[in-house]
């Protein structure tokens, strides 16, 4: 994070993370609308993936060998944070993670990446990253913003519920249910 402040500006850094957190709690309201959620972790993800939006927007900046170093190191260790969230989700799964919430963090993060982010070399926006960032969260906005509006208070259910897991396995494994309606 330090990195990223010290090469972008911590205006990006707020901007990313301010909208990251609105764009979190609307996404986290539509797929989980009767949960509480509490902490800070989606910021996290979100970190990650502006590291990974910076990764792309100046990956062919090659002027500074330390830069190039830290950059890689830090897209290394977003990969690895994202490993860690899809290991833990499917082989360590808690029904209070708001697992939903880390990764719109992240989905967050990554295309508000793509639109705060410049190019450290020119100081300028890059065009390519920023139509597709600017396009994504147009329609994220769009889609949660009309849901909310639309269908409020919502009918769905938790699609996390411990009834109705993606995956049967955790249910035959970790909680010796036999009965499960996937294989039925």
């Amino acid at each position: 994070l330090y990195f990223m402040e010290t090469l972008q500006g911590y205006k990006s850094l707020i901007y990313i993370l301010s909208l990251s957190s609105i764009y979190t709690g609307l996404i986290l309201n539509y797929f989980s609308p009767y949960i509480k959620a509490v902490g800070c972790s989606h910021l996290v993800f979100a970190t990650s993936g502006a590291l990974i939006a910076d990764y792309f927007i100046n990956r062919k900046n090659r002027n500074n060998t330390i830069v190039i170093y830290t950059r890689n190191l830090s897209l290394l260790a977003s990969i690895l944070v994202i490993l860690f969230e899809v290991c833990s989700f499917f082989f360590l799964y808690q029904k209070d993670i708001a697992y939903i919430g880390h990764w719109a963090g992240w989905i967050s993060g990554f295309f508000l990446g793509l639109i705060g982010l410049k190019d450290t070399t020119t100081k300028k926006s890059n065009k390519v990253a920023l139509i597709i960032g600017t396009n994504a969260m147009t329609l994220i906005t769009t889609y949660f913003l009309y849901y909310y509006i639309a269908d409020w208070p919502s009918n769905t259910k938790n699609i996390l519920d411990s009834t109705g897991l993606p995956f049967c396995c955790y249910e035959m494994i970790v909680n010796n249910v036999t009965d499960v309606p996937c294989y039925k």
